[in-house]
């Protein structure tokens, strides 16, 4: 069995009021009814947190085969570590499966980061309200820990503008 989980931050990262903005929540919200109309809840769990621009609050939704659980948490800053660790804390408790994909979907910084949250106070600068890849890497690790999922991914996911910028390019041979 499989356990699909979509972390989508929809925040735009300069101006949340914006038209931009709206467009951007409107894909995400389209992005979740594709996840759930795809899944065949029957055999796959699909957990989705979104934080939207918007909307206040941050959106929850794990669908299994037992039934639907729509939730709207307090807004949280949705490039911090506990932010994220906790989500995976909560599908870990209510969609145990043998394997699990994690969707990163929202604004990348090339190698700063993902998901810039337009909605964190000012006191910060921009990096600090980035989930570095460092970062992500410790939410990964907490993934595959006692307190979530026991195991490593099996397949992570990243739907996310500049997600490989300054890379170079692969060669032939590494394909």
């Amino acid at each position: 069995s499989w356990t699909v989980l979509a972390y989508i931050v929809a925040d735009h990262p300069d101006i949340p009021g914006d038209q931009v903005a709206g467009q951007i929540d409107s894909i995400a919200h389209d992005e979740v009814d594709s996840i759930l109309w795809a899944a065949d809840l029957s055999r796959v769990n699909v957990a989705v947190q979104v934080d939207f621009s918007h909307l206040a609050g941050v959106l929850r939704v794990i669908a299994t085969g037992k039934g639907f659980e729509r939730t709207v948490l307090p807004e949280e800053d949705a490039g911090r570590i506990e932010t994220f660790t906790s989500f995976i804390e909560q599908v870990a408790q209510h969609c145990p499966a043998d394997h699990y994909m994690l969707l990163l979907w929202g604004h990348g910084q090339g190698p700063i980061g993902f998901f810039a949250d337009a909605h964190a106070d000012g006191v910060m600068n921009e990096a600090d309200r980035t989930l570095s890849l460092l970062e992500l890497e410790r939410v990964l690790e907490f993934a595959a820990g006692p307190r979530a999922f026991g195991q490593p991914l099996d397949l992570l996911v990243g739907k996310s503008c500049s997600l490989a910028r300054n890379m170079p390019p692969l060669e032939r041979s590494a394909l």
